[in-house]
């Protein structure tokens, strides 16, 4: 959920990105920081201000950071 819109479609990871397509047909890209059995971390940049998300088995966690 983003902007109050569901992102839905195709993905895919390369390496230690993971894409997503958009609606304007350019993919979006996020950093993978972590991955294991439990959780997933991504990185990314929304707006000009860096993100880091967790996923884990039922949560999600969002940690603002200030940009650098």
């Amino acid at each position: 959920l983003f902007n109050n819109r569901r992102e839905q479609g195709k993905y895919w990871i390369d390496g230690h990105r993971l894409y997503t397509d958009s609606e304007d047909g350019e993919p979006i890209k996020v950093k993978i920081a972590s991955l294991d059995d439990q959780s997933m971390v991504i990185e990314m940049n929304r707006g000009g201000n860096m993100e880091t998300i967790t996923f884990g088995k039922g949560s999600v966690k969002r940690l603002n950071e200030l940009p650098e």
